[in-house]
């Protein structure tokens, strides 16, 4: 940042306070894995969840209104790395894990594949709400209803009661253009590029 930057700001989350630069370098961040067959189509699971780490320290900077979509994606990825850490060799690949995965779960609707599920669902609603941003002819500030519109795209089809309240974009408190916290710096292109990234490392569809 040059001297002429906002000062950075803080968020708290579920599991860290996340420190909040006054433009979020979307370039810095680390891409997903690239998926090709140099490596068997096999996705790092270490790779993996330092960029969805990454990614989602990003998205909670944009203020409150993506404090839910954050929270769960966090609890998520806190799954898939505590069964990572059971044995990092044996589960380098996310391949791999979601194979074992069937293996020491009392709870069989609590899996670590679940969990990576909702979570890939998760950056699939991200990317539909940037798209919606982008292809807003308008230009309007206003990223509510943006939000709104790719949770029911990719979430709410998904959502039983409870979690449909968990996510009810409409009742969160009034968002002003600055929550989102670009403070005037943060251009339609680092969108554009979050988009890229996503795309270059984007899971199978399932």
């Amino acid at each position: 940042m040059n001297d002429e930057s906002v000062e950075p700001t803080t968020t708290t989350t579920n599991t860290a306070t996340v420190v909040c630069e006054a433009k979020i370098l979307f370039r810095q961040l680390k891409p997903f894995p690239v998926i090709d067959e140099n490596n068997n189509f096999k996705i790092e699971t270490a790779h993996f969840l330092e960029s969805s780490n990454q990614i989602i320290d990003a998205i909670a900077c944009f203020g409150k209104l993506f404090s839910p979509i954050v929270r769960d994606m966090q609890q998520n990825v806190q799954k898939i790395m505590v069964k990572y850490k059971q044995n990092e060799t044996l589960f380098q690949y996310l391949e791999d894990l979601i194979l074992k995965d069937k293996d020491g779960n009392d709870n069989p609707f609590d899996t670590v594949t679940d969990g990576l599920l909702w979570l890939k669902r998760a950056f699939e609603m991200m990317e539909q709400f940037f798209r919606n941003l982008l292809e807003d002819t308008t230009r309007s500030e206003q990223v509510k209803p943006h939000l709104k519109k790719a949770y029911e795209e990719c979430l709410l089809p998904y959502h039983g009661f409870l979690a449909q309240k968990a996510f009810q974009i409409s009742r969160v408190a009034k968002v002003e253009p600055n929550d989102l916290q670009w403070n005037g710096n943060h251009k339609r292109k680092d969108g554009q590029y979050f988009l890229d990234t996503a795309n270059g490392g984007k899971l199978k569809q399932s």
